[in-house]
């Protein structure tokens, strides 16, 4: 189950993404251990952790394939959260750093 508490927001756990493609996971597996397999042990997978009709639709849009190389899992351009999408570009902007 990816997450960490340590680093930068997000970049630490793109990081640890990766990794786990190193290890030896597909790309397809180290995502899910981001999203439906924490949903699944917290008992929330009726929620979140999938895009599906009737979940919360908390998603990042990507620029990149990630499943052609999980190093695009770093091109976030856009976060849906409670139906809103934002710009990463302009939001990093926002707290005086360089997109």
């Amino acid at each position: 189950m990816a997450g960490t508490d340590q680093g930068v927001p997000g970049h630490s756990l793109h990081r640890e993404i990766e990794l786990y493609v190193q290890a030896g996971f597909t790309p397809m597996e180290a995502i899910q251990s981001a999203t439906i397999v924490p949903a699944r042990a917290m008992g929330v997978d009726k929620e979140v952790g999938t895009i599906e009709a009737g979940k919360r639709a908390d998603v990042v849009i990507l620029g990149a394939n990630p499943l052609e190389s999980i190093h695009n899992i770093r091109t976030v351009e856009f976060v849906v959260t409670n139906g809103v999408m934002y710009n990463c570009a302009e939001l990093w902007r926002s707290v005086g750093f360089k997109p």
